[in-house]
């Protein structure tokens, strides 16, 4: 006799976003056991559920083993949102400087507090004291 099983059918969950240097808890389906990669960003590589802490866009594979030995593989892609600024700067009384805000595409921007600041919604405002 042969035993025909259907296959196994992991899901790693949806893409998803985040800010720089949070992380995320990701939650996988379809088997008994998990086998997360690469294994260095989540602290349970053996769980359905870790916790990754990504440090910039990354994609987490899950390998997924269910009860009757069949596996199956799914994907989650994480992006991480980076925004930079420029270095501390000193001016004197009566000066102004000119910083700039880089990194991902942001949809809006707000520099606080906005005292002394020539547009506190744009990306590369002045700022006086």
């Amino acid at each position: 006799n042969i035993i025909v099983f259907d296959n196994a059918k992991a899901f790693a969950g949806f893409d998803v976003n985040i800010c720089d240097g949070q992380t995320y808890l990701l939650n996988a389906t379809g088997g008994v056991n998990y086998e997360w990669s690469p294994s260095d960003y989540v602290n349970h590589p053996n769980s359905n559920n870790p916790l990754a802490f990504p440090d910039d866009d990354m994609e987490f594979t899950v390998e997924v083993t269910d009860e009757n030995g069949c596996k199956d593989s799914d994907a989650i892609k994480i992006g991480v949102f980076k925004i930079l600024v420029d270095n501390d700067t000193i001016i004197c009384s009566g000066d102004s400087v000119q910083v700039k805000a880089s990194g991902d595409p942001a949809a809006e921007i707000t520099w606080t507090p906005s005292i002394g600041i020539s547009d506190p919604s744009t990306f590369e405002p002045w700022i006086s004291h």
